[in-house]
């Protein structure tokens, strides 16, 4: 699956025929990619490059904000 959310919302109303009053956020596919790659697509095109995760959190590591859960 993957999320593609840089359409543009007023050509997605028309397209998919909907009320203008819904608010377009993002379009899932699902399916298989036609080539296997361990780099996403934008990062290959150059568009954008991956990010540190401690660069785009406010929180903690992410395995400090799981610790500091109560576990169900």
């Amino acid at each position: 699956m993957g999320w593609v959310s840089i359409l543009d919302p007023a050509r997605m109303t028309e397209i998919l025929e909907v009320s203008r009053e819904w608010i377009f956020v993002g379009h899932l596919c699902l399916g298989y990619p036609e080539a296997q790659d361990d780099t996403p697509a934008l990062e290959r095109a150059g568009w954008e490059h991956r990010h540190p995760p401690e660069g785009v959190s406010s929180r903690d590591s992410p395995a400090a904000w799981f610790e500091a859960r109560p576990s169900s």
